[in-house]
């Protein structure tokens, strides 16, 4: 894996961890750990953090979080968009439920979060 799935090798964590940078975040240069096996990903960070810099691009972080729920990756973002709306659609609920609690005698489902990125919906 060295030397042929991530470029700036500094450790191991399972996935090898590659560092991008330095990169300008709030008015500071840092390193930024990546850990992935997909080739030249931290290589494209690089150059895609350095054109983003040259144009004064900004960015907020509005929203901070994980699952442990399934991920579906849809063949395009209208499909994905299109199952997150049906899945926010109160009317919709009451047949997932019945369909999940029908998978266990303890679980029941209270509610669903749905967050998209791209074609991936996190349910």
């Amino acid at each position: 894996v060295l030397g042929s799935c991530c470029e700036n090798v500094l450790g191991y964590v399972p996935v090898p961890v590659g560092v991008a940078g330095p990169l300008l975040v709030d008015g500071e240069m840092i390193h930024v750990p990546m850990a992935t096996t997909e080739g030249c990903l931290v290589a494209s960070t690089n150059r895609g953090s350095r054109a983003l810099e040259k144009c004064g691009v900004t960015s907020r972080i509005v929203a901070d979080g994980m699952t442990r729920g399934p991920v579906v990756r849809f063949p395009n973002i209208v499909r994905a968009s299109e199952a997150m709306v049906w899945m926010q659609n109160p009317a919709n609920f009451a047949e997932m439920k019945r369909s999940f609690d029908e998978t266990s005698r303890f679980a029941r489902l209270t509610r669903i979060h749905v967050r998209i990125a791209g074609r991936h919906l996190f349910i």
